[in-house]
């Protein structure tokens, strides 16, 4: 083999090697960008779940997806009571 002949499988191989690192940068951006969407998607179902157990709520659609978003706000509102009243006693 001569040297044109190696210098063009050497560019063959570097062409080859650098579509398969577009391609797997395109991938590895794709997932990157749906792990992130995730995580917002969770955030925003922390902000709608419940903050403490209820044993007593439905297990099962629809009954816990009714009863998820209101057991969160009573949780929301017996933290800001629990809040004013350590507040309260501290001042004391």
């Amino acid at each position: 083999m001569d040297a044109i002949t190696l210098l063009r499988e050497d560019h063959r191989n570097v062409r080859d090697l650098f579509r398969q690192f577009e391609k797997a940068g395109d991938r590895a951006f794709k997932t990157k960008r749906r792990l992130a969407d995730l995580g917002e998607l969770m955030d925003r179902a922390k902000l709608a779940a419940p903050k403490r157990p209820h044993p007593r709520s439905p297990d099962e659609p629809p009954g816990n997806i009714v009863a998820g978003p209101i057991a969160a706000v009573l949780d929301a509102g017996k933290d800001a009571v629990s809040r004013v009243t350590r507040r309260s006693k501290r001042a004391s």
